[in-house]
């Protein structure tokens, strides 16, 4: 069998455009299909402190919506109703809902959709730099308005007579204060849980003792 030099060329000019076009494909994988894969991460927890009575308590953990261009309402709306059929006793939130800057769109338009998340224990919610970057004053008022606020406070969850505590701390580049003001007013031997957008939080100066940081996008379950 005889080949040409024009057919030679043909088959390297195809080996290369496929081979270009596998590669765009992998490339776009992460930004236009991965994305929208959301998994529910289940995670046993042990914690210092944990009253016996809150063996098996449920967390269900929301983070990083980024709603935007790149992340439609659609699947934000998709992962609110998941987290509402989850087996849970609280829901938090930790930021970065929007992706926007300089503007109260994106938020006024993701917030009364998260409004609908619920549990038993509530809904505790905290803000990431996304939300200062669009609009800290508009983030605080719907966080206020959805009754979810845990900005630098501190809220107990009780049952059967006992306590453990869940703590809001600002974000780390844009509303970072010192941790112990958010667990000033915790008894010492009471359990706390920090939600914080930025995993750095946990390693700033502080003197409070923390039990867990809420921070890895998971539903947590708390073993004894």
């Amino acid at each position: 069998m005889r080949f040409d030099k024009a057919t030679i060329s043909r088959r390297r000019f195809l080996k290369r455009a496929v081979a270009a076009g596998m590669f765009g494909l992998a490339a776009c994988y992460p930004f236009f299909i991965e994305r929208y894969i959301v998994l529910t991460n289940l995670y046993r927890v042990p914690v210092p402190h944990l009253p016996k009575v809150f063996s098996g308590f449920r967390i269900v953990h929301l983070t990083d919506f980024h709603y935007g261009f790149l992340m439609p309402m659609r699947v934000i709306r998709n992962v609110i109703a998941r987290a509402n059929g989850i087996t849970r006793d609280v829901t938090v939130c930790t930021g970065d809902y929007v992706h926007e800057r300089n503007s109260t769109g994106q938020i006024d338009v993701v917030w009364p959709h998260l409004a609908e998340l619920n549990a038993p224990g509530g809904v505790f919610s905290v803000l990431g730099n996304h939300d200062h970057w669009a609009s800290t004053e508009r983030s605080l008022y719907w966080l206020e308005r959805t009754g979810q606020s845990l900005h630098h406070s501190a809220s107990p969850i009780v049952r059967d007579g006992h306590r453990i505590w869940l703590a809001g701390v600002g974000d780390y580049w844009e509303d970072h204060r010192n941790l112990d003001e958010s667990l000033r007013d915790i008894p010492d031997a009471e359990c706390r849980i920090v939600l914080a957008h930025n995993p750095d939080t946990a390693d700033t100066v502080h003197e409070s003792r923390i039990d867990l940081t809420a921070r890895v996008k998971a539903e947590c379950c708390l073993p004894g």
